[in-house]
């Protein structure tokens, strides 16, 4: 069997050097790595709370009817462009939040536009 001997390990420190490596940030390691994601979009820029809502409103719709329902509409492009409407209407009249959720009407309405985005990317 292959092992590789821990004395080796860029994070050893002998007992002799631990009042130097103290002084050192041991907490950061040496910034030698590599990884071409320059061009991937950078995922870290969705907005957390916004997107957990988001989330809500998806398990909400799964539980009452399952995960895949939403692909099995017909006419789905023009039944979400209203679903979405009908959800931004009722916040812009001042209802934050949907009645039979309890979850944002704008998380709702992304999860329209997310569904009507994701069936014009597959197609």
């Amino acid at each position: 069997m292959d092992t590789k001997d821990w004395t080796d390990s860029p994070w050893f420190v002998p007992f002799a050097d631990l009042d130097t490596a103290a002084t050192n940030s041991l907490d950061t390691p040496p910034l030698t790595g590599v990884k071409y994601d320059d061009e991937k979009p950078r995922m870290h820029l969705l907005p957390p709370k916004a997107t957990i809502e988001v989330a809500k409103v998806l398990t909400f719709g799964a539980q009452k009817y399952d995960e895949e329902n939403w692909r099995k509409l017909e006419n789905l492009q023009d039944r979400y462009t209203s679903g979405a409407l009908r959800h931004i209407f009722a916040h812009m009249d001042g209802e934050k939040l949907d009645p039979e959720s309890g979850i944002s009407h704008l998380a709702h309405a992304l999860c329209c536009l997310l569904f009507k985005l994701e069936i014009e990317l597959e197609e």
